[in-house]
């Protein structure tokens, strides 16, 4: 009868049992919730970086597309941070930086400028001589225009980002 007593015991299991594989659980739950939750934090660091890489070139690539049908230099601001093209087809047009780090690009001066990238720490355009080794103040005597954009990334390793590019003004 003891026996039967014994095993009827044994047939579930304690409240002790219970606690502790709860907290097994609990743990391994904890320890896989972290490792996703880093994954997470840095795919989206990773994504973030990427996605300015990718507006950079963007910027520079829409930049030298355009440019290469310019007939010639109208004007480059001060600060360099704005350029006026003329296009062979007559219109004009333009490129700028404004305070806020957005870049916008206008058709013609008719039109409203329109946004071709946000958070741009720099943009700076310079023009060159024929050569491409002097550089020009007169935008009548520019032939080469070099543009640099600068962004900031979330890594700290290097978190300026620069693309620069040059590009020929046909005006022959």
């Amino acid at each position: 009868m003891a026996n039967k007593l014994r095993n009827r015991r044994r047939n579930g299991i304690s409240l002790l049992e219970m606690v502790v594989a709860g907290t097994m659980i609990t743990t391994i739950m904890m320890g896989m919730a972290l490792v996703f939750r880093t994954s997470g934090q840095t795919w989206e660091v990773v994504d973030r970086d990427h996605a300015v890489e990718r507006q950079l070139g963007s910027l520079v690539r829409h930049f030298v597309r355009e440019s290469r049908e310019a007939a010639a230099v109208v004007s480059i601001s001060s600060r360099r941070d704005q350029i006026s093209l003329l296009m062979n087809d007559g219109t004009i047009r333009t490129w700028r930086r404004n305070g806020d780090g957005e870049v916008q690009f206008q058709l013609n001066h008719d039109v409203a400028f329109q946004t071709l990238a946000d958070d741009i720490e720099d943009l700076e355009f310079t023009g060159y001589d024929a050569a491409g080794v002097q550089l020009e103040s007169e935008p009548n005597d520019m032939q080469l225009i070099g543009v640099v954009a600068k962004a900031r990334q979330d890594r700290s390793s290097d978190p300026l980002l620069e693309q620069e590019c040059k590009v020929w003004i046909r005006s022959w």
